[in-house]
């Protein structure tokens, strides 16, 4: 069964980029680190931002200033992350694209994205109150979905 997208993962299989990296004894292994490091720091950002959400950190501090100071760490690792992750699947995108755990990896990172921006809308808006309860859910799920991430992440290598 194929999916959308397999006409722009074959021309990238074939693409100069695809060649660079593949002849290449250290880009793969460098751009990953890069990579690990986007998502660790991008992870725990959102680590930080949802265990203030649910009051079980930064007490003290409010929720619009965690957010607010995480904002460009988020934007900045959000960037790294995927332009690192764009490298690395131009090194074999057609393994990636028959690969289940990188298809389940991509919908949980999109949901987590989204799950952080719609915190990050929810905790600046001072109006929305009854939206602001659902936050601690928000956040929870926020938490299970950057789990889900990691995990699909470490399965592509073994699938």
């Amino acid at each position: 069964m194929t999916f959308p997208g397999l006409s722009v993962f074959r021309w990238l299989a074939h693409s100069p980029l695809n060649a660079a990296m593949n002849k290449s004894v250290w880009a793969f292994a460098v751009i990953e680190m890069g990579h690990l490091v986007a998502l660790a720091v991008l992870g725990g950002a959102s680590l930080v931002l949802s265990l203030r959400v649910i009051g079980i950190w930064l007490k003290d501090v409010e929720a619009t200033a965690v957010a607010r100071s995480l904002r460009p760490v988020l934007a900045i690792s959000l960037g790294v992350l995927i332009l690192s992750g764009l490298l690395l699947l131009s090194s074999a995108p057609l393994k990636y694209y028959f690969n289940v755990a990188f298809r389940a990896k991509m919908l949980l990172l999109l949901l987590a994205l989204a799950s952080n921006l719609a915190m990050l809308l929810l905790i600046d808006r001072p109006a929305a109150v009854a939206s602001k309860a659902a936050l601690p859910a928000l956040a929870a799920l926020s938490l299970l979905l950057w789990l889900g991430v990691g995990v699909c992440g470490r399965l592509i290598g073994l699938i």
